[in-house]
């Protein structure tokens, strides 16, 4: 449940680094071109990270015939 939450996180964060480089005056900051560029890769990159852990979790509780916690 910890995965889907921050999940979720980690795509609202890629969102906002977005709008830091195409909507700058929505988020009501300055143009931030390199700064909304590494917060949207790092968001990406963790999302997938926690992505990977959900699978192996699944992956390790159906060898185990346990239902994941």
């Amino acid at each position: 449940m910890l995965l889907n939450i921050g999940r979720g996180l980690m795509l609202v964060w890629f969102l906002t680094g977005l709008g830091h480089v195409l909507a700058p005056r929505l988020t009501h900051q300055g143009v931030d071109e390199v700064g909304g560029i590494l917060q949207t890769l790092v968001a990406v990159v963790l999302f997938l990270l926690m992505t990977r852990a959900a699978r192996r979790r699944r992956a390790v509780a159906a060898a185990k015939d346990v239902l994941p916690t």
